[in-house]
């Protein structure tokens, strides 16, 4: 069972990685028409030539203070919306990937009358069949989980419906300060996120920039002068560009891996380790190559160990950098199943996959 799930859920990682890099190439395209803007709006300054040299200098600096704030926030959306298709995906991922009657039996109650507890829950035990609550009846956000529970125990929830109910006992979104602090974390060395980043690094670009527009205004033939601005504003705001789109390719890519490993962090007793990848081309930097397809095992909670190349990096382990890694699930169809009989359709689907192995998966998996 986990060898064929490990593998359904590496072509599906494939797919979610394709996602991720078109995402980030989009999010490239809306940088570069925000850059394109700050362009046009300090050509429109620069050529309208209103109230002398002075005039056009106050107005550029008007203009120019407040661009690092406003990149700043630009990022911080652009984050945000990595986040949410990273997180959505990652959980989408892990329940395809796993066959829905061992979600049952994670969720499914231990025995007649009793109910297991939220993920919500800070204080929730995972059940694999060697761990129990220590009170499995319990309340879920004022509502009996008994209740909830009870159309995917007697076979009544549709797909959508039982997927849903595995969601919010699995799955339950972080909250939002959990989300912040993810979203200002960051892998580089200087500890800047890519917020602070970008206000670092946007005033020496511009700076740079209000310099070559102020020289041009005090040039003795002024109407020439500004005429050759053109094609020096375009060159310093497309670096300015440049930076923002490797800062947010970056972050974007350090979200992406996040939401996976949070997602991940809501079924740890499942995972045992994990593989690490590489896109595997010409682009990839030589001390990441060794790093593709090899399995870092779990050593302990939220440590992950190669007995060769040591722990597993942290992803993106540099600017630009696109590796990333692959959960390894153990699964055992038996865990966690309640000594109570299940009925309806999940209950006939455990009955068949207890009698035929992985028959029944191997036709899903093939089928996807």
């Amino acid at each position: 069972m986990s060898r064929l799930a490990n593998q359904y859920l590496a072509a599906l990682t494939d797919r979610r990685i394709g996602d991720r890099d078109r995402l980030i190439r989009q999010q490239g395209r809306q940088i570069a028409r925000w850059a394109r803007s700050i362009e046009e709006r300090l050509l429109g300054i620069v050529m309208a030539d209103r109230g002398g040299r002075d005039g056009v200098t106050g107005s550029v600096d008007a203009f120019l203070i407040g661009l690092p704030i406003a990149a700043a926030e630009l990022m911080a959306r652009l984050l945000a919306e990595v986040w949410d298709w990273s997180w959505s995906s990652a959980v989408d991922m892990m329940v395809r990937a796993v066959p829905m009657e061992v979600w049952v039996g994670r969720v499914a109650p231990l025995g007649v009358g009793e109910s297991v507890k939220s993920r919500s829950n800070p204080d929730q035990i995972p059940i694999m069949g060697f761990k129990s609550p220590p009170n499995p009846i319990q309340e879920v956000a004022g509502i009996d989980a008994t209740v909830e529970l009870a159309p995917i125990l007697n076979g009544t929830a549709t797909a959508a419906e039982a997927r849903a109910l595995v969601e919010q006992f699995e799955f339950p979104p972080p909250t939002p300060d959990r989300v912040d602090a993810i979203l200002r974390a960051t892998n580089a060395p200087d500890g800047l996120d890519a917020m602070s980043r970008i206000k670092t690094v946007m005033p020496q670009d511009l700076d740079r920039l209000r310099s070559t527009i102020v020289q041009a205004m005090s040039a003795p033939d002024r109407a020439s002068a500004i005429q050759g601005l053109t094609p020096q504003i375009r060159e310093m705001v497309g670096g300015v560009a440049y930076k923002a789109q490797r800062i947010a390719r970056t972050e974007g890519m350090r979200i992406a891996e996040a939401g996976q490993k949070e997602c991940d962090s809501q079924v740890d007793d499942m995972i045992t380790g994990y593989k690490a990848m590489t896109a595997f081309d010409a682009n990839v930097r030589r001390e990441h190559r060794v790093w593709h397809e090899q399995i870092y095992k779990r050593i302990t909670q939220g440590r992950y160990v190669h007995p060769i190349l040591g722990d597993l990096p942290s992803f993106p382990a540099g600017p630009n950098c696109r590796c990333w890694a692959v959960p390894q699930l153990a699964i055992d169809l038996t865990a966690g199943l309640p000594p109570v009989q299940l009925g309806g359709q999940y209950g006939r689907a455990l009955a068949r996959f207890k009698a035929q192995g992985l028959a029944g998966f191997e036709k899903r998996a093939v089928k996807e």
